[in-house]
This record gives C-alpha cells, sequence and structure tokens, in this order.
C-alpha cells in the first residue's frame, strides 16, 4: 500500500489531523462498525488510520513517514513542542479493485504509486498451460494506491487499488506524490 490516511473527512478534527499527518493521500472512510475506529468514534473520539507497505514486511518508506506523521499530529494537537513539517496532502473522491478476470500468472505492467490513465495496461493474466494472455486495463484515470505482489491469481482477486481524484487534483496528488517518494525514499 501506499502511505494513505484513512478518516472520515466530513470531521473537521479528523480531516485536519490527517492533513498534518502529511501522507500524500487522504481516503475518506467512515469507521466500520467493530473496528477501533468505530470504538473511537462511539466514545468521540477523533481517529484516523495510517496504512502503508506490505504486510509481513518492513519498509523504509512506510516506516519513516509514519513515525514523522505521528509526530507531526502530535505537534498539532499541542501533546508536543515543534513545527507541524507535513506535505500537502490530496483527499481521493474514490477508490476502487481492478480484480482478476482470469486464473493465471500476473505479469504487472506498472508500480504502486503511478499514475494511470483510463485503458492503460495495468498487467496481463498468463495462462501457465498456453493460450492468450488476458491484458488488464485501467476503468478510470488515477493512481494505484494499492497492488497486490502475489504472482498467482485467480478470478475475482483484487490486485490494483486505485484512487480517483475530483478535478484537477489528480495532478495535485501526482506531484505530492514524487514530492513525498522523493523525501522518504
Amino acid at each position: 500500500n501506499l502511505p494513505q490516511i484513512r478518516c472520515d473527512t466530513d470531521d473537521e478534527t479528523m480531516l485536519s489531523m490527517a492533513n498534518a499527518f502529511g501522507a500524500p493521500v487522504i481516503m475518506s472512510s467512515k469507521a466500520r462498525e467493530g473496528s477501533m475506529r468505530g470504538y473511537a468514534n462511539e466514545l468521540n473520539v477523533p481517529c484516523i488510520l495510517y496504512e502503508a507497505g506490505e504486510a509481513l514486511r518492513f519498509s523504509d518508506l512506510s516506516i519513516k513517514s509514519g513515525l514523522t506523521g505521528v509526530m507531526n499530529v502530535m505537534r498539532s494537537l499541542g501533546m508536543i513542542k515543534g513545527k507541524v513539517r507535513a506535505k500537502t496532502s490530496v483527499n481521493a473522491s474514490r477508490s476502487y479493485w481492478v480484480r482478476s478476470e482470469s486464473d493465471g500468472l500476473i505479469n504487472v505492467k506498472l508500480k504502486l504509486g503511478q499514475r494511470v490513465n483510463k485503458g492503460n495496461i495495468l498487467a496481463h493474466v498468463v495462462n501457465p498451460h498456453g493460450g492468450e494472455s488476458v491484458a488488464l486495463f485501467a476503468p478510470t484515470d488515477g493512481i494505484i494506491i494499492g497492488i497486490s505482489n502475489i504472482p498467482v491469481t485467480n478470478e475475482g482477486e483484487a490486485l490494483f487499488h486505485i484512487a480517483q481524484f475530483a478535478g484537477d487534483e489528480i495532478e495535485v496528488a501526482n506531484d505530492n506524490l514524487d514530492d513525498f517518494l522523493a523525501e522518504y525514499s
């Protein structure tokens, strides 16, 4: 996962915390019942969720940006002294998963954080027993914020998580992402 914040962007306090964190993308996401965020909301405690990296793996980018983000939020809330050093975040208008249309091996053509345009080939699903490969296309413009690294897929499995942005916000998001990756890579 590309570093991102999930929160209820209709809540001013949560949105302020998300912006202070400084992840390149903010996803509007209501808390799920039974989740930690859901419980915090029941207690009227503002809560944001940082999502980054890959399961069972350490990522320097995810760790460094996460630590900086937590410190920024603590500064913005007056919990510690210092100036918030956050980059500008951009709110995604929505996101969706592109799923495999067949079983096979994945030949990924684009990478995490890359901008896509409607019609770009994201990957080919190749049948290991022969036959033609099936191309997966980006249904809209956006930025890849999540990608499966498993080389084998079954029909219907989620492969690419794409965030969409309103109007010219994709240009801002793309520029911010470049700055973010340059700082933490």
